[in-house]
């Protein structure tokens, strides 16, 4: 079964210790990814979906205060849930979320990794294990700067000035590969994480092996 993007939604708060939103899911084997920034010096007390734990995918350092973190959840539940991510004190928080259908349900991720840098072009790389792998990334800009799609890059939740979400929009090949955001020249955060397909026919394949 193919990949297919799903949904998406993003919330921010410059002071809170607990952010809720909404995300609406469909399709079967659901796979849902969160990105989301807070402040260097706190740390993260939960994030759930529907009230079930997700599970960590990457953290790299932002802006020099803040530290941008990606979970994610296989077969989260159907329909409309709230996001809700807790840190220990108050503090920003800035998030963003995205599903997909026809995910595999195991080996989550296939791949993952985290760029930071000063420029005007950001080449996020991933080497991918699987054939077929999807990609997404969050990035998030200095001083609220925006970031942009790049080349062979498909920007999924625009939160203008927080948390941006981007993926491939289609499979990949196993082996070397990124995606691309543009910017005016600031420090940029990314976090890029690979998924595979799902196999129904796996099982009944392995009868006869």
């Amino acid at each position: 079964m193919a990949i297919a993007y799903d949904s998406s939604a993003a919330a921010h708060n410059g002071s809170t210790s607990s952010l809720s939103f909404s995300l609406t899911t469909s399709g079967s084997d659901r796979l849902l990814f969160v990105f989301f920034m807070i402040p260097t010096a706190n740390s993260v007390s939960s994030v759930t979906y529907g009230g079930v734990a997700m599970t960590t995918v990457g953290v790299t350092k932002t802006v020099s205060t803040y530290k941008l973190y990606g979970y994610y959840l296989a077969n989260p539940t159907l329909g409309a849930n709230n996001i809700q991510i807790t840190q220990n004190t108050a503090g920003v928080l800035y998030a963003g979320a995205a599903s997909y259908k026809g995910c595999s349900q195991s080996g989550i991720p296939d791949a993952a990794g985290t760029r930071n840098a000063t420029e005007t072009t950001s080449n996020v790389a991933i080497t991918t294990v699987a054939n077929n792998c999807w990609l997404v990334m969050a990035s998030r800009g200095a001083a609220n700067g925006d970031t942009n799609a790049g080349t062979a890059t498909t920007e999924r939740q625009a939160d203008n000035g927080y948390v941006q979400i981007y993926d491939s929009n289609g499979a990949k090949s196993a082996g070397a590969t990124q995606l691309q955001t543009t910017q005016s020249s600031q420090e940029t955060a990314h976090i890029i994480v690979s998924f595979k397909p799902s196999m129904p026919g796996a099982a009944f394949l392995l009868n006869f092996v």
